[in-house]
């Protein structure tokens, strides 16, 4: 059974210090964290969060040695 945390989408945006609409926004343009549904609502594992998180850094990195 796995134990990682699922974040609600408040949660997730709560947690990375953003709004739905900027989460949203990302979504909307291919990117974000990878998500699922249970039943109506949209969740985020722990896992993709830190996933995104380190997407982010090394593109962030990746645009500042450029």
């Amino acid at each position: 059974m796995n134990s990682d945390p699922v974040y609600s989408i408040n949660e997730y945006c709560r947690r990375e210090k953003i709004s739905r609409a900027r989460l949203y926004k990302e979504w909307n343009e291919g990117r974000g964290p990878r998500s699922f549904y249970r039943g109506s609502h949209r969740l985020i594992t722990a896992e993709a969060a830190d996933e995104y998180r380190r997407q982010l850094e090394a593109a962030f990195t990746e645009a500042a040695s450029a």
